[in-house]
């Protein structure tokens, strides 16, 4: 069993390299499927974790370099896990362009704060 599972480790490898490609990236580097992907800042890095988290995708930042994204998916994961896996990753990255928004000790996305104001708005004027 053992063999079967590290024979496709490397095309699974070569898969999600493949998909994963965005003008943000700045660097990837993988050993398998494990991977270091590099961007701009702290906070872009921070922004994609969470949206990979909030839609089933488990990914983190590496405490010695917050600027790099990481993923490790198991080695029984399956091309249509791979597909789906990197299309919220890339939508991840894509989101992570939004500017965060500063509401006292809210720091939220412009999309959640303009939601979040409209909220505010409709409770105001229905009071």
């Amino acid at each position: 069993m053992e063999e079967k599972l590290l024979d496709h480790v490397e095309s699974k490898g070569k898969l999600i390299a493949s998909l994963l490609q965005h003008q943000k990236i700045k660097e990837m580097r993988r050993i398998g499927l494990m991977f270091a992907i590099d961007f701009d800042s702290e906070e872009r890095v921070n922004l994609i974790v969470e949206y990979c988290k909030q839609n089933g995708v488990i990914g983190y930042w590496f405490l010695s370099h917050p600027y790099s994204f990481r993923i490790a998916p198991p080695l029984t994961i399956t091309t249509d896990e791979i597909h789906e896996a990197c299309s919220i990753i890339l939508k991840a990255i894509e989101n992570s362009g939004a500017l965060p928004i500063s509401l006292g000790n809210l720091v939220l996305r412009v999309e959640t704060a303009a939601t979040y104001c409209l909220s505010i708005l409709n409770y105001e004027l229905a009071v």
